[in-house]
């Protein structure tokens, strides 16, 4: 979901139409991981996901659950949790505190949705597997079905080079500007930069007033090119 290969990427560069489809990804996201809970709901009187696994014999208290999810399951959830919503979550932090350091408020804001949104990824995923799951392998097809979820960022960005490849290029090398003013030692100089260092006698510099996602997921100079 972070990443310069994320349609989040977007989202800190100057295009309004980057940041729109940044939001609407978002947006996205949201609505799905929210139809997935409120499928979960123990709700008798709607039809839902939701799974009953206790059986009772017939005029005994004594009760059995038939469920057949163990720790191995979990954990290969928690696993594949960490393999995205966590890296996310991280990384949107790094991010929010860079953006709060710099008063970039546009750096933080993208941070704080970074974390929203892997928050919010853990959280349906744990609640729609633990009131659906009736087995250890139905637990974890689940678990990467929700996991395609938190990679539409991904997809959408790839869909983006497909549909306009010169587009996703131009954004690339405007968040790569961005990453350069605020990690001035891999920028080389401070003139210019392929032609983009002037616009109507606006230096770059003066353009440069955002962020990437992390110091260590910066874009590379040679992927611009």
């Amino acid at each position: 979901m972070v990443g310069e290969n994320s349609s989040y990427l977007f989202l800190i560069t100057r295009s309004y139409l980057g940041r729109l489809l940044s939001l609407t990804t978002a947006i996205l996201q949201v609505i799905i991981f929210f139809i997935f809970i409120y499928a979960a709901k123990a709700d008798f009187t709607k039809e839902n996901d939701w799974e009953y696994t206790k059986r009772c014999l017939r005029g005994s208290l004594d009760c059995t659950d038939e469920a057949n999810v163990d720790w191995k399951a979990w954990t290969v959830f928690s696993l594949l949790m960490m393999y995205g919503p966590i890296q996310d979550i991280t990384n949107g932090m790094l991010l929010s505190y860079k953006g709060a350091m710099s008063r970039r408020y546009r750096c933080a804001f993208s941070g704080i949705l970074l974390v929203i949104l892997g928050t919010l990824a853990i959280w349906a995923s744990a609640y729609y597997l633990k009131a659906t799951a009736t087995s250890s392998t139905e637990l974890i097809k689940d678990s990467v079905i929700l996991l395609v979820i938190t990679d539409m960022d991904e997809k959408i960005f790839d869909l983006m080079k497909i549909i306009n490849p010169t587009w996703v290029e131009t954004m690339r090398r405007d968040a790569e500007m961005y990453s350069d003013e605020l990690n001035p030692t891999d920028s080389g100089n401070s003139g210019t930069d392929d032609g983009l260092s002037e616009n109507n006698g606006t230096t770059t510099s003066e353009h440069m007033k955002s962020c990437t996602y992390a110091d260590d997921i910066h874009i590379q100079r040679n992927d611009a090119r």
